[in-house]
């Protein structure tokens, strides 16, 4: 419940919110990006001086930040989708939306089973063991703070820090808003011919 809360709140509050961006998709996701990494990076560093021990609440709020960004980015990235495939039209003549769409389900399936793989691979190596008939933990006991620190780094840092690379790397989306402007007349013109 934590988690899917903030993410249907966050999809709700994702339309008002990209008009506040005046309807730009990429500097919501930028600032969308940006607000996850901040709830990450606050998510670690109280880990790391002890306070998030003593006040827990601090853990659900700052996972409810970060959740709230994730489930607002799906109305951008739902329209930067879209405005691929216009974009593809406007360049090439030719419409090919559902390669577009099949390539983008490809991406996210792989991703998926990418990050499984990745998580599983983590958690082992920071010394996470569990029975897989009983689901108790097997390791050694005196490993769970050290273990709980690895945890906090996984689900804070390096949210954190991808987030922040996101960012910065979509300040290169090609697609400005005066390229919005040509692409709508575009498929304006060609819709009425």
């Amino acid at each position: 419940m934590m988690m899917l809360v903030p993410l249907l709140f966050g999809a709700v509050v994702g339309r008002p919110l990209l008009k506040f961006f005046k309807n730009n998709p990429i500097k919501m996701t930028c600032f969308l990006l940006i607000v996850q990494s901040v709830g990450g990076m606050v998510l670690f560093i109280t880990q790391m001086v002890g306070l998030l021990t003593s006040v827990p609440a601090l853990f659900f709020i700052t996972l409810f930040i970060m959740a709230t960004g994730v489930g607002s980015d799906f109305v951008p990235q739902s329209m930067v989708e879209m405005e691929i495939m216009d974009y593809n039209v406007y360049k090439t003549g030719k419409d090919r939306s559902a390669l577009i769409t099949v390539v983008g389900s490809f991406i996210v399936k792989a991703q998926s089973a990418l990050s499984a793989a990745i998580i599983g691979a983590v958690l082992m190596a920071i010394g996470y063991n569990v029975d897989p008939v009983t689901s108790e933990y097997m390791g050694e006991l005196s490993q769970i703070p050290t273990m709980l620190n690895w945890f906090i780094a996984i689900m804070g840092l390096v949210p954190a820090i991808l987030g922040a690379l996101s960012a910065w790397i979509l300040r290169a989306y090609p697609i400005k808003d005066d390229e919005r402007r040509k692409i709508r007349e575009y498929l304006d013109r060609s819709n009425a011919g």
